[in-house]
């Protein structure tokens, strides 16, 4: 049973998954305007309307969920690299007159390159401008 279920999701998900949130979509629509269940087989099949629906949106939810759980990651490190940087230095890496006294007061090239990367890495987050995560999860 929970062999042939997997079957069917992973039948179901060979197709992209904004590909069947749009038909899911699409489904929920005809079932509205045609004021009838959604489409089902017996034994159940992949092409079901049900099934198709519900595996979509799950895999919707646990994408947003991988993707708030990075975010909030990616926050967490930027605050991080501001806390270890602030009390070092009393500044952010992006000033690179800052940086350059990191550099000067590193204890050797291991410290100077794992620098480097801490301020790669922040100013490449910099970059993408993702604000704070909202504590409600957008709810």
């Amino acid at each position: 049973m929970a062999d042939r279920k997997q079957q069917l999701d992973n039948q179901i998900r060979e197709m992209p998954l904004l590909e069947r949130l749009d038909k899911s979509r699409q489904i929920i629509g005809k079932l509205c305007s045609e004021g009838r269940p959604p489409k089902m087989t017996v034994p159940v099949q992949a092409y079901d309307e049900d099934i198709f629906m519900s595996v979509s949106i799950k895999d919707a939810m646990d994408e947003l969920a991988r993707l708030r759980a990075f975010e909030t990651e990616a926050w967490a490190l930027h605050e991080a690299i501001m806390l270890i940087t602030d009390s070092f230095v009393g500044s952010d890496l992006t000033s690179q007159r800052d940086f350059d006294f990191v550099l000067h007061h590193a204890s050797d090239e291991e410290e100077c390159n794992m620098w480097h990367k801490v301020r790669k890495a922040h100013l490449s987050y910099l970059a993408t401008r993702v604000p704070a995560p909202d504590p409600d999860g957008g709810k």
